[in-house]
C-alpha cells in the first residue's frame, strides 16, 4: 500500500490523536504509546502506525511520518 492512499476520517484522525497525546502526556515512551494502538487497529490506520513504528525505530521524528501523508495530516 502506498502512503498516497491511506486516508483516514475525521473521526479516525481525532481518535488517533487525541489517544497518542492521552499517552504521551502520561510519560509514555512513544514507541511503547505506538505499539499499544496498533495492537487494536486494522486497515489504513494500522498501515500508518506500522510506518510510524518503523521510522521512530529507525531514529526518524514523527513530523517524519507525518509528511509522507500530506494527504491525512
Amino acid at each position: 500500500m502506498k502512503s498516497n492512499a491511506v486516508s483516514f476520517s475525521t473521526d479516525e484522525k481525532l481518535n488517533l490523536l487525541s489517544n497518542l497525546a492521552t499517552m504521551l502526556s502520561s510519560s509514555i515512551p512513544i514507541l511503547e504509546a505506538v505499539n499499544t494502538l496498533l495492537e487494536d487497529s486494522k486497515g489504513n490506520l494500522k498501515f500508518f502506525l506500522n510506518v510510524l513504528r518503523e521510522d521512530l525505530t529507525a531514529g526518524n521524528r514523527i513530523n517524519t511520518t507525518f509528511a509522507k501523508f500530506p494527504q491525512i495530516f
